[in-house]
């Protein structure tokens, strides 16, 4: 019986032995990946607007969660399609005020430089996400934007896929269109 007990524990030992530096070289590479992905899609300049907004991002917030990214990406949409800059925009945000669909707050806040310190944003309780931009300038105009239909499976599958929220973030903030994302409505 301990003979049969020994050469399991010897197989066990072996298979560990044998798994040990494929867990080490995981530990290793995956940080480095996503350090090497974040300079391939930003680039190395640190003056990239886009890097330092999700820097900027995730160091106010204290993590980066993708509807943080979304927040971003929605203000980004607003203040171009707008025609405006930051601090030119007022922003009507309609959703949950509880994580994490209020982080989309923290991502238009850092994105539009609209805070509740200047008055430039104003937030109603609602079950879904809706957010109104209003140009403060003299040729006013305004967009109004929300989650598009699909966008809670897609982050779902995102999620169960990659189960990493800073890199689900990522890819979301570097999307090249809106649509999986976000729409605009009357």
């Amino acid at each position: 019986m301990w003979r049969i007990r020994k050469l399991l524990n010897t197989q066990r030992r072996d298979k560990v032995r044998r798994v040990y530096p494929f867990i080490c070289l995981l530990l290793c590479v995956v940080p480095g990946v996503l350090s090497i992905t974040l300079a391939k899609t930003f680039g190395h300049d640190s003056s990239n607007p886009q890097a330092q907004a999700f820097e900027l991002a995730k160091d106010f917030n204290g993590k980066m969660d993708p509807l943080l990214a979304v927040g971003l990406r929605m203000g980004e949409y607003a203040m171009k399609k707008l025609g405006v800059k930051k601090h030119e925009l007022k922003v009507i945000a309609e959703l949950n005020l509880e994580p994490p669909q209020s982080y989309i707050l923290d991502g238009l806040q850092i994105i539009t430089g609209a805070t509740f310190g200047n008055r430039q944003i104003e937030v109603t309780p609602a079950a879904e996400p809706k957010i109104t931009f209003i140009n403060l300038n003299d040729g006013g105009g305004k967009v109004t934007l929300t989650l598009s239909k699909n966008f809670g499976e897609k982050l779902n599958g995102w999620m169960k896929d990659w189960g990493d929220s800073e890199i689900v973030s990522l890819y979301i903030y570097t999307l090249p269109t809106n649509e999986d994302i976000f729409q605009e409505v009357p």
